[in-house]
């Protein structure tokens, strides 16, 4: 019986181990960034806080958060909602939101800005796939969001319209931008 244990438990190892192989062998890997980290320079935005995009969801609002930094580094910064957001900013202050994202390559990308456009490069799903999101600046403080695609054109995954409006919030300190994911 204790022989089964062990062989039980040696199984199970092996199972975790290999997990990422056999997701790998099965959906593929990550896609790679397509996008080459750039510091930015520009006075276009402020980054001098958080954007955030606002939605409505039911009977309150949500909240997309993004942090953009000047080494061309993007963090998601979740989707709090409405009641939570104060507690959210508690934790990127305190350096919580970091610790519990910084391994998680979804939470992390990279931006660039070009005279009065913005594209941001982040993965998706699982296995990750690296979307461009693309828009126009409106000025220092507000971007907007237009499209998304493939940043491969890979998987069938067409262009997609949208209309997000981003807008600064200054806000200090923001999270720490490093992370395992980008050098």
């Amino acid at each position: 019986m204790k022989s089964a244990h062990v062989l039980f438990v040696i199984m199970i190892c092996i199972l975790f181990y290999s997990c990422e192989s056999l997701i790998e062998i099965l959906f593929g890997k990550n896609e790679e960034f397509t996008f080459i980290r750039a510091d930015y320079v520009g006075d276009q935005l402020k980054i001098d806080g958080y954007y955030y995009c606002r939605y409505n969801v039911y009977d309150t609002a949500s909240y997309y958060i993004l942090f953009l930094y000047k080494n061309g580094i993007v963090l998601n910064g979740g989707y709090p909602y409405e009641n939570e957001l104060s507690v959210r900013e508690d934790e990127f202050k305190n350096g919580l939101y970091k610790k519990s994202v910084k391994k998680i390559a979804n939470y992390w990308g990279l931006f660039t800005i070009d005279s009065t456009t913005i594209q941001y490069e982040m993965l998706h799903g699982g296995p990750f796939r690296a979307m461009i999101d693309s828009g126009i600046i409106i000025n220092d403080t507000t971007f907007v969001i237009l499209k998304r695609k493939s940043s491969y054109g890979t998987y069938g995954i067409k262009e997609k319209a949208l209309q997000d409006t981003f807008r600064l919030k200054p806000f200090s300190p923001k999270p720490d931008s490093t992370n395992v994911f980008i050098k």
